[in-house]
Formats: structure tokens, sequence, C-alpha cells
């Protein structure tokens, strides 16, 4: 297994990141394609604005661990985005509807699932890439987790004892300019 933290080529204005010694992959965009083809074996992605504390760390190894042929995705919040006005869990679940919902703090799966914290087995990946449509212009972790779900299963439980931290979160209004002198 490979451990690798996704990195932007440029990292977007006003956004937090981590900077660690985690080997980094240069996402070109959002297509996976070349990530996997690239790493080629087991990974765990930590994507660029994507704080894991190290006993989180250490219960995502252990946990992988216990079962190397599944997906294991960690939840983090989402914050304000104009798609979606946060804060929500990135995992998803589909409602009789067929609809996504976000998942909230009772439940114990879900359907989708994002890919800042996520371990995914090569041969799931590859099996993924075998059955996508070419006509697909970019491949990311909504594309792939709503495969998954449909494919391979169709719950994917949450480690609710992990949470890393989503570093794309509004900055409060009170505090702003306290330490960069405009105030």
């Amino acid at each position: 297994m490979k451990i690798v933290r996704t990195w932007p080529h440029k990292i977007p204005k006003g956004r937090g990141h981590v900077l660690d010694d985690l080997p980094r992959y240069m996402m070109g965009g959002f297509d996976y394609r070349p990530f996997f083809k690239h790493v080629d074996d087991d990974v765990l992605i930590v994507e660029w604005d994507i704080a894991v504390g190290a006993e989180h760390f250490a219960d995502m190894l252990d946990l992988i661990a216990t079962d190397q042929a599944s997906v294991h995705a960690a939840p983090y919040r989402l914050y304000t985005m104009p798609s979606y006005p946060g804060p929500h869990w990135v995992m998803r679940r589909f409602d009789a509807a067929g609809e996504l919902q976000w998942c909230e703090d009772s439940d114990t799966s879900s359907h989708t699932f994002g890919f800042g914290f996520t371990y995914v087995p090569r041969d799931l990946w590859r099996a993924y890439e075998a059955e996508i449509p070419r006509r697909l212009s970019w491949v990311n972790d909504s594309n792939f987790s709503k495969w998954h779900h449909l494919n391979v299963a169709a719950e994917v439980p949450i480690p609710w004892h992990i949470r890393p931290v989503h570093l794309h979160y509004p900055v409060p209004e009170t505090a702003r300019g306290v330490c960069d002198g405009s105030a």
C-alpha cells in the first residue's frame, strides 16, 4: 500500500493546505485516472487540504489492516460552497426517490464518499476503470463512489472514530485581520 497526498498544481487563493512529508502527486484538475495509473498500488489518499491527527492516521491504518480488499473512507465536513451551503459530512445516502442526502451523525454507513482520507484497493480501481464510460471527461470521487455503491458494496461503513479535518472552511468575520496587520 502507498500513502499519497494529492496536490493541485496551484493552490486556490485563500485556501488552507497541509505541509508535511507525505509523498505528493501533482493533480492536473480533478481527474483521478492518471493518479491511479501512476500509483498502481493499493492507496490511502490524503488530499492536499485534509489535516489528519496522528491517532486518527493510526486508526485508519488499523482499519485498513482488518480488511485490505474494501474501501475505507473517513468522514469529514464540507463547508460553505455555492452548491451546498454546509457544513455537511462528505458522506451521502440515496433516499427512497434516488436522491442523494447528506449523512447524519446517526448514520452507520454511506452510499457515496469523498476521497479526502480514503483507502482504495488497486483491484477495485482496476475493475472500475475497466467499466467506466470513456465519454466521462474526468473521473472523481463522486463517480467512483456511485459505481462502488452499484457494483461492489451498497453500504460503506462510516468510521466515526476517525475524524480528519477539511481545511476548506470559512474564516469567522471576528478573526479577519487579527494577524495580518490589517486590524
